[in-house]
């Protein structure tokens, strides 16, 4: 069995280069979603990250690398206790 040419869009260099998309890590500022962002980040992904705690996101924030993550908002939809 032969290999897939590197030229292939088939062949696994480029059928996972996320370079150059935009992303949303929603729950980026901690857990899982601030693994994602960071994973995306270091594979040339712009990253925004939300969530609910504006202090969590400001620490994520220098976490995920700086050149890639473009901004963090605040984001609480549940109703007022």
């Amino acid at each position: 069995m032969s290999g897939v040419p590197a030229s292939s869009p088939l062949a696994v260099a480029n059928l996972f280069d996320v370079r150059g998309k935009v992303a949303l890590v929603t729950g980026g500022s901690s857990g899982i979603g601030r693994m994602i962002a960071t994973t995306f980040a270091a594979n040339g992904v712009k990253v925004y990250i939300t969530g609910r705690k504006a202090d969590r996101l400001a620490a994520a924030g220098g976490c995920v690398e700086p050149r890639a993550l473009d901004g963090a908002c605040p984001a609480d939809r549940r109703p007022p206790r």
